[in-house]
This record gives structure tokens, C-alpha cells and sequence, in this order.
């Protein structure tokens, strides 16, 4: 074979290759507000039977995000209990602490846990808060999200950290930095929640 045939051949693999690979994957940019459904009110539920972050917010406009009730609901039986007893004791206590703060609108819970050690405690939680959900008005929407969805939509990771959800949170609502005025991890992660839901109703409703 002479060089020049050699040199077809050899440029021919080269444009077979180049055709055959995939295109890089864009660069992961965070959700716009402009990504999320606007001027629809959700109500958000961070579950824990200790502590649970109640959110309700809603997208008005570029750069304004409404955040309309916050809370960190801490359920205490009154008396020492132990294992199931207090479990149970706890998720008694903080259905009925939900059903007088809630409001009929549309709500997302965190999704109970599905590996560690409080798989039980977490679906106790799960379930008071849907069942106060569902004591709501007729036709109250009530859905669940995995921290791993909320992690991947506002994080580009299912296994998002603490510290990477306070950040994505504060990247549109910068007062949930603070420590105070009831913004602590529970209340963030809650709005993370509901942030996701937008996400996902903006998709819903545009077919995307």
C-alpha cells in the first residue's frame, strides 16, 4: 500500500469516528425563575417526626419569589414515651398540629424514606402529613417528591447535600440564608420541595 492510500484510509477512520461520536453534553445551568410555574400558590411539607418544615410560596414575576408562611412544626408528646410508642405519640401530634396550619391548596410532601435507619419514623411522617392533607377541602391536590428529584432539578445531583440545597434555595429566595425568623434547615428544604413541584407543574401544564 502506498503512502497516499494509507492516508485515504487513515482520514476515512478519522471522519467514521468524528460521525460516530456523541456530541459533548451541554454544561448544567440552574432552573430560571422563568422555569418554574408562576402565580400558582403551593404549600410544601419538609416530614420529620421531630421537626417539620412547612413552606407556602409562590413566583409573582422575575425576581420575585412570595414566600407566604413558613414554619417548623415540633412535635412533643407529654409524656416520656419509647420506640413505636413515641413514634406513633409524634405522628398523632403532628397531624393535628398540620391540620391547623394547612390550607387548601395544592401540596407536596417529601417522600418517606426508603433506605437508612428511619425508614419507619419517616413514613409515620409521611403519612399524618398526607392524611392531614387530605382532611383538607375536596379536590385539594396532594403529591409526593423524592429528595433525589428535588437534588437533580435544583442541583444537577440526586445526592445533594445539606449545604448544596441551602444554596440552591438561596439563589432565589436570598433571605433563607438567615437563621432566623423561622429559616432554618427544615423550612429551606421545604422550599425546596415546593420549588420542585413549580418545576414539574410548569411541565405538566406546557407539555414539556
Amino acid at each position: 500500500m502506498d503512502d497516499a492510500t494509507f492516508q485515504g484510509l487513515r482520514r476515512r477512520m478519522e471522519i467514521f469516528r468524528e460521525v460516530q461520536a456523541k456530541p459533548p453534553k451541554p454544561e448544567w445551568t440552574p432552573p430560571r425563575l422563568e422555569d418554574f410555574q408562576w402565580r400558582v400558590p403551593v404549600q410544601a411539607i419538609d416530614q420529620n417526626l421531630t421537626n417539620t418544615g412547612v413552606i407556602r410560596l409562590r413566583i409573582v414575576g422575575y425576581g420575585t419569589t412570595d414566600v407566604l408562611f413558613r414554619e417548623t412544626i415540633k412535635p412533643e408528646p407529654a409524656w416520656p414515651l419509647d420506640g413505636f410508642s413515641d413514634m406513633f405519640e409524634r405522628a398523632y401530634l403532628l397531624r393535628n398540629e398540620l391540620v391547623s396550619r394547612l390550607v387548601s391548596m395544592d401540596t407536596v410532601i417529601e417522600t418517606p424514606a426508603v433506605q437508612g435507619y428511619h425508614r419507619d419514623s419517616s413514613l409515620l411522617a409521611a403519612q399524618a402529613c398526607w392524611d392531614a392533607v387530605r382532611g383538607l377541602s375536596w379536590g385539594t391536590r396532594a403529591s409526593l417528591v423524592s429528595k433525589q428529584h428535588v437534588g437533580k432539578i435544583l442541583c444537577n445531583d440526586p445526592k445533594a447535600s445539606k449545604a448544596q440545597i441551602k444554596a440552591a434555595v438561596c439563589r432565589y429566595i436570598p433571605e433563607a440564608a438567615k437563621s432566623t425568623d423561622g429559616w432554618n434547615e427544615h423550612t429551606r428544604d421545604a422550599v425546596a420541595i415546593a420549588l420542585t413541584r413549580l418545576y414539574d407543574l410548569k411541565r405538566e401544564m406546557t407539555g414539556g
